[in-house]
């Protein structure tokens, strides 16, 4: 992670010195006249590397925000949510309730009609809904809520933990 900062560092001061000295030259050029030699296409497209020069800066200024900025927070403790569901299941539009209740805590949620495919009648049956997480099955048949609370408050701290730990057997 060291790296990665330190190289969006340099980057981005790079990029913001690259921009704000085209701005300026161009500047300068136009105050001054064609003092400063420069190509021609830049004085004929002066406008066009005004752009560049000022878009060139802001790049730079969100690397070097991004840089300072440290290791972003996982949106979801998980990596993979699915729900699988059957038509006029109305235990599954309540697991749908509960899983949208959480949605900004979740990764994208893919749904899953079992009746698609007999292989998955076959495993899950009147089970449904069944909800897994990360290729494991958490629920079946109907989802408790506080349960689900739970079991994201604690994945989601064990994951701190662990990342925690990384980061102190890395210094």
């Amino acid at each position: 992670m060291q790296n990665r900062a330190s190289l969006l560092a340099r980057t981005g001061t790079a990029l913001l010195f690259l921009g704000a000295g085209l701005v300026f030259l161009l500047t300068m050029t136009r105050s001054a006249g064609p003092s400063v030699p420069l190509p021609a296409f830049v004085y004929r497209h002066r406008d066009l590397w005004l752009v560049i020069g000022g878009g060139l800066v802001a790049a730079g200024m969100l690397c070097l925000r991004r840089s300072s900025a440290g290791p972003a927070e996982p949106k979801s403790p998980f990596e993979r949510v699915v729900l699988y569901t059957r038509e006029q299941c109305h235990l599954c539009d309540d697991a749908k309730a509960v899983l949208n209740k959480y949605r900004s805590e979740l990764p994208g949620i893919e749904e899953v009609d079992i009746d698609d495919d007999p292989d998955l009648v076959a495993e899950f049956g009147d089970w449904v809904p069944v909800i897994e997480i990360d290729g494991k099955v958490r629920f079946k048949g109907r989802v408790d809520e506080m349960l689900f609370r739970r079991l994201l408050d604690g994945t989601a701290k064990a994951k701190k933990s662990a990342q925690r730990l990384e980061d102190s057997t890395d210094q």
